[in-house]
Formats: C-alpha cells, sequence, structure tokens
C-alpha cells in the first residue's frame, strides 16, 4: 500500500454561527456515519475480506488523527 497524506479536515470557520463544539460534533458524525456504512458494506457482503477494508482502516485511522490533532488545537487556542 502506498504510503497517503492524511485526509484534509476543514479547520473550524471563523464565521460560523455554530460554536466549535457543534462544529466538530457534526464532522464527526458525519464521517462515523460514512465509515459505519463503508465497513458494514465491506465487511458483509461477499465471502472474502478485500483490499478496500484496509484502505479503509488507513483512512479512519487518519481521519481520526486528524480530528484529534484539530480538536486539540482549538482546544489549546481557546486556553491563551
Amino acid at each position: 500500500m502506498k504510503p497517503q497524506s492524511r485526509p484534509a479536515f476543514p479547520d473550524f470557520p471563523a464565521q460560523s454561527s455554530a460554536t466549535p463544539t457543534e462544529y466538530f460534533r457534526s464532522q464527526l458524525q458525519e464521517a462515523v456515519t460514512l465509515h459505519t456504512m463503508m465497513f458494514d458494506k465491506l465487511l458483509f457482503e461477499g465471502q472474502e475480506l478485500p483490499l478496500e477494508l484496509a484502505e479503509l482502516f488507513e483512512d479512519v485511522a487518519n481521519t481520526y488523527l486528524n480530528f484529534s490533532e484539530k480538536i486539540s488545537n482549538e482546544y489549546l487556542s481557546r486556553r491563551t
């Protein structure tokens, strides 16, 4: 598998009417919903585990690492 960069996760938009918490929850809910649907399809359709399942695990890991960094940065920026 080729190394991939982490998927872009948008920063909290300054002009947003949502709070950072609402924004991150919305983004996380979208990601969790999409990943759940993809896992269901790849795990339970077909007889064998497809290569795409490995790629999905990598994508999920990168996505949540990115979420972690953005949420941590948002939290730390509010503390200073």
